[in-house]
């Protein structure tokens, strides 16, 4: 399993999720041994702030999936109208309000997505801003502010930030 794009490990340290080239791996022992849990090339993974049974994750083609098992299994998103050519997804979590999730897609050169109920339904919430340009495919971030669930930074070359849950973003 070649290639960790990210690691996310449980807050009581027993659980650890390698996003990888070849899906989705899973420690349940530290990091001793894993078990790969899906084999579709995964790009992002975290696990929610305040429950570990909860997880994100991830891909290309406007992909993500969200997991209620602490990562055992997932389950796809669903994007509410989202674009056919949509390509690479970076997920965060809110974490003064976790059951917020927002997206950062390759699509339209850059398009934040929201979801309400941790990552299992998102809306469209910003799109035209440009905010990805030409290398969202491969320069795409996505940061919620540990305090304000409405205060997010995304990238691509250059960062910008929104005070609205990414409704209007400002160059930074």
């Amino acid at each position: 399993w070649y290639y960790v794009n990210r690691l996310a490990i449980s807050s009581t340290g027993g659980v650890i999720l390698a996003a990888t080239r070849s899906g989705i791996w899973r420690s349940i022992n530290g990091g001793t041994s894993w078990s790969q849990i899906n084999a579709i090339e995964t790009l992002d993974v975290n696990f929610d702030p305040v429950d570990n049974n909860k997880a994100i994750a991830s891909s290309w083609f406007g992909q993500a999936w969200y997991s209620i098992d602490g990562g055992a299994s997932w389950n796809p998103a669903t994007f509410t109208g989202i674009s056919v050519f949509a390509d690479r997804v970076e997920v965060a979590y809110a974490p003064s309000s976790p059951t917020i999730v927002y997206a950062s897609i390759q699509d339209n050169s850059g398009e934040i997505w929201k979801s309400i109920d941790g990552g299992q339904i998102y809306s469209q919430v910003n799109t035209g801003d440009n905010f990805l340009g030409t290398q969202g495919w491969y320069d795409n971030i996505i940061w919620v502010d540990p305090t304000d669930p409405n205060t997010l930074i995304v990238g691509g070359i250059d960062l910008w930030r929104s005070t609205s849950g990414g409704v209007t973003l400002t160059k930074i």
